[in-house]
């Protein structure tokens, strides 16, 4: 028998697990934390050194189109 037996082959079935299942347990979990808790500490780490040039924020953005159409809008030459 391995560390899980289902038992789909009785009537009525069930599910076992092992004496050494335990094993398992004592494997994974701590493997499972150290890589969720490096992987949140490298997103944290890589995130922070990121410069973010420009605040996307709605009324940033509205401000900036304003500022490009006005410096597009020069003085203009009249028709002769």
């Amino acid at each position: 028998m391995g560390f899980f037996n289902f038992n789909q082959d009785r009537p009525g079935g069930g599910f076992e697990v092992s004496s050494q299942g335990w094993i398992y347990l004592v494997c994974t979990l701590p493997l499972t934390f150290v890589v969720l808790t490096s992987s949140f500490v490298w997103m944290w780490w890589t995130g922070t050194k990121e410069v973010k040039p420009f605040d996307y924020s709605a009324g940033q953005a509205l401000a900036q189109a304003a500022n490009v159409l006005m410096l597009g809008a020069g003085p203009r030459k009249e028709a002769v």
